[in-house]
């Protein structure tokens, strides 16, 4: 048996790869992201959404669907840092009205799904549980959500009023990441956290600068995760991992 934070996060770190035509030639001119997800799942359908900020991409199954959101890109780096709430939504301007966005993107199609799953890596990350609170609100369906190195994005009144309706899920975080303190105090983390053992990368070489950023790396959760999954003694999670982890090219 898997563990779904290691088996989600590969599709975190393929949402990194995303371009509108990633010229990887193959016969069948599909990008990068519809290669790997036919290769895992053949019975898999997978459709995209892009807003004005961000993208996340849906891979269904019959009635279950598995939405991806990525992390910061382009201009999306100023909305995180949009003024923090004080808003009527207790929760953070940029991460709450990003999740907004999505969902009018993809509200056609969320309706067709009684079994969802959310997961994304830092802005992603942030944006999963808003979305998920957003579609309980419109549908009464409760996604299950897993974030990785994700900031916090509710007041304290936020979380309660979030917590009350039940959605559960992991918050996966590597140590010594800084974007997880990233709003702190005033924002509050949701989910149940799972702390990886501490995995730094080639950036980690670096001091100080390099300390803070190299934890929030794809590659350092990845390895994280296997680190995280040894000490479990699951074959099936680490040979996972092993075939997964060249979709991560950050």
């Amino acid at each position: 048996m898997i563990h779904p934070i290691i088996y989600l996060f590969p599709y975190c770190a393929l949402s990194a790869r995303y371009k509108e035509d990633s010229g990887d030639g193959d016969e069948h001119q599909f990008d990068y992201i519809d290669d790997v997800i036919s290769q895992w799942d053949p019975e898999a359908r997978v459709l995209k959404f892009k807003t004005k900020l961000d993208f996340a991409y849906l891979v269904a199954n019959g009635t279950s669907a598995l939405i991806v959101i990525r992390g910061t890109e382009g201009k999306a780096w100023f909305d995180n840092f949009s003024p923090f709430p004080l808003r009527e939504d207790d929760a953070h301007d940029g991460f709450y009205d990003g999740a907004e966005a999505l969902y009018v993107a993809m509200k056609d199609e969320i309706k067709y799904f009684h079994d969802i799953t959310i997961t994304g890596q830092s802005r992603g990350g942030a944006l999963a549980p808003a979305l998920a609170e957003i579609i309980y609100k419109d549908t009464g369906v409760k996604s299950f959500v897993v974030t990785y190195s994700a900031p916090p994005v509710y007041t304290r009144k936020g979380k309660k009023r979030f917590e009350a309706i039940g959605i559960e899920g992991y918050r996966v975080i590597n140590p010594r990441d800084i974007v997880d303190n990233a709003g702190r105090p005033l924002l509050k983390h949701v989910l149940e956290t799972i702390t990886l053992p501490f995995a730094g990368n080639v950036l980690n070489r670096f001091p100080v600068i390099g300390w803070l950023i190299g934890g929030h790396a794809y590659t350092s959760i990845f390895d994280g995760l296997y680190a995280w999954s040894s000490g479990r003694k699951n074959s099936h999670e680490l040979q996972y991992l092993r075939e997964s982890k060249g979709v991560c090219t950050i």
